[in-house]
């Protein structure tokens, strides 16, 4: 997203209700410990979303345990933004005629995002090597 000069925008979703404190819930995952997970066990009482647009961040790519490829992130900075849409920012930025950007929406409908993106910057990186 950084290279296709995309703002990357998370949602945060802040749930309010009953549920398992972080003690409670390391009895069924113990790594619980290091996330602070907070297991909701009843309808929320109220859920509230706050965009976050990361403005900055440092990454390296190194190899997992089985030879895998990894990027890992250190150092995000984060800055609260107006409520966004990930695609419709996608499909803003390509601005190609209707029929095209309907192609890309299904496309969307039919995958995750990531793989949308991953597979277009693969595209876009051949074609410029070409």
């Amino acid at each position: 997203m950084k290279d296709l000069k995309l703002p990357i925008i998370i949602h945060a979703y802040y749930i309010k209700g009953e549920g398992m404190n972080n003690e409670e819930v390391r009895k069924y995952v113990p790594d619980a410990e290091f996330s602070g997970e907070y297991w909701i066990t009843s309808v929320p009482s109220s859920v509230r979303r706050i965009d976050y647009e990361i403005t900055g961040f440092e990454n390296e790519t190194i190899q997992d345990r089985f030879g895998h490829d990894r990027i890992v992130l250190w150092g995000i900075q984060t800055k609260r933004c107006k409520f966004q849409d990930n695609v419709a920012n996608f499909l803003e930025k390509c601005e190609k005629n209707d029929e095209g950007n309907e192609l890309r929406k299904k496309a969307f409908d039919d995958n995750t995002y990531r793989t949308v993106l991953s597979t277009f910057y693969k595209e876009r990186i051949l074609e410029k090597n070409q």
